[in-house]
């Protein structure tokens, strides 16, 4: 790790105590456009900078090093708002939350940066990473680092990896900026967002119980989530449908919400909302009920069975909680899959594919019987919508399309990229129908029976 030198105080006194907050501190206590418990805070005007010598003894710039300085951050941007008056009108339980990253009990915990700062490439291992933005070779500082923290609890299947919750944790952008001496570690803010309306996060479900009380929690998790093997393995590339038991799950601090959210801290929701009801329960067959450590074989095939999708293809992105207060250490627990799924074949052409939300009910953390609740659906579609008119002939139907394929669509001199690109066909777009429309144009597709959409000219 680099040697580092934090500010001795920040914001600097002439700034805290000689004008408003308001004149240098943008403090949104719900981030525009979420429906969860979140937060935007931004300072451009008054970074905070950490220097940063490497080279020899002094180590290089890695995760330690830009975690570290993020902690720092955290603490001194903690005990400004939460200072006595607060400065902000009242105090934020929520930075108590995030400045406690480092602490042991905490369950937040950093995501290793990707791609590695001088390495070569390599795969994402997982799906959530702290994302290196840097244009160099190997991805060379400088540059900018997204350092990313989500929930998580150890998988007793994996004992390196963390069963990761996307859906709770927050960003911190750290600018990575060369100086005579090395770098400077330049914070100008960060955005949190956490599960709402019936869910909860571990850090809130658990906030107030003994050490006793959370380590059984945890444990019964921990053995309850490992027995569901669905996901990206860590090592394997994205695009490989495997069986695993590595995890990414969510949840959320302190505050009610507005809304019940499906939508993840990394992931905006999605402009289409359009879904098929969830599956009732009656008048079919009873409820799944199968032990924890079968639920590859039985609720998976259950679930593909009600979605209509393939059972090998179900892939888990996120896992949300829900249980009521007095039932934390003992009581049922409601669970929230979320999993992307492949369509069953159709005879028009490729199936579709879905993003499905699945509630299941353990009978207390830990325990062997899991009941199904509901499967609900919705279509991942990569989509082109009518445009509003123009002076193509009839024949030659238009469409708006992004005219610009993104980054890792392209490779240099046409190759194909050294290691697998983030799994396009997986995502949804996250931003409304609106702004996305600001990026297309219209566009003249001819007239093709049986042709993929990139096989047309455009």
């Amino acid at each position: 790790m680099a040697k580092l030198t934090h500010p001795g105080k920040w914001p600097p006194t002439d700034v805290a105590e000689g004008t408003t907050p308001r004149a240098w501190l943008r403090y949104e206590w719900q981030y525009p456009g979420s429906r969860r418990p979140s937060r935007l805070i931004s300072h451009p005007t008054v970074p905070y900078v950490t220097a940063a010598r490497v080279g020899g003894a002094d180590g290089e710039i890695d995760l330690a090093a830009l975690s570290t300085a993020a902690e720092h951050y955290l603490k001194q941007l903690k005990h400004y708002v939460n200072a006595t008056p607060p400065p902000l009108g009242r105090a934020d339980p929520m930075l108590d939350l995030l400045a406690d990253v480092a602490a042991s009990g905490s369950l937040l915990h950093w995501c290793d940066i990707w791609p590695k700062i001088n390495a070569e490439p390599s795969r994402l291992e997982g799906q959530i990473a702290s994302w290196n933005m840097s244009r160099h070779p190997k991805s060379a500082m400088p540059g900018t680092v997204i350092l990313v923290a989500t929930e998580g609890i150890p998988d007793p299947m994996h004992g390196s990896f963390l069963m990761r919750f996307p859906s709770a944790g927050f960003r911190v952008p750290i600018e990575v900026r060369a100086t005579d001496h090395g770098f400077d570690l330049i914070i100008r803010g960060l955005t949190a967002e956490f599960p709402g309306g019936s869910h909860q996060a571990l850090s809130s479900l658990l906030a107030g119980r003994s050490d006793a009380e959370k380590q059984k929690v945890l444990s019964g998790l921990s053995r309850s989530l490992s027995g569901v093997p669905l996901g990206f393995q860590a090592g394997v590339a994205p695009a490989t449908l495997v069986a695993s038991s590595e995890t990414d799950t969510g949840d959320a601090p302190v505050e009610a919400a507005v809304s019940d959210d499906a939508s993840s801290a990394t992931s905006p929701p999605p402009s289409d909302t359009s879904s098929v009801p969830p599956t009732p329960q009656t008048d079919a067959q009873p409820a799944a009920r199968s032990s924890v450590y079968r639920m590859i074989t039985m609720l998976e095939d259950d679930i593909a069975k009600q979605a209509d999708v393939v059972p090998k293809s179900l892939l888990l992105q996120d896992i949300r909680f829900s249980a009521q207060p007095e039932n934390v250490t003992d009581g049922a627990w409601d669970i929230t899959l979320t999993l992307l799924a492949r369509g069953q074949d159709t005879p028009r052409g490729e199936p579709v594919s879905y993003r499905l939300t699945v509630r299941v009910r353990l009978a207390e953390p830990g325990a062997n019987e899991v009941e199904l609740l509901s499967v609900t659906r919705v279509p991942l579609v990569s989509h082109a919508v009518a445009g509003t008119g123009g002076p193509l002939p009839p024949p030659l139907p238009f469409v708006r399309v992004f005219p610009v394929p993104p980054p890792d669509w392209r490779a240099p001199s046409g190759r194909v990229p050294p290691h697998p690109a983030p799994p396009l066909a997986w995502r949804r777009p996250t931003r409304p129908d609106i702004i996305l429309d600001l990026f297309r144009e219209n566009r003249a597709i001819g007239l093709g029976r049986g042709l993929k959409m990139q096989q047309l000219s455009l």
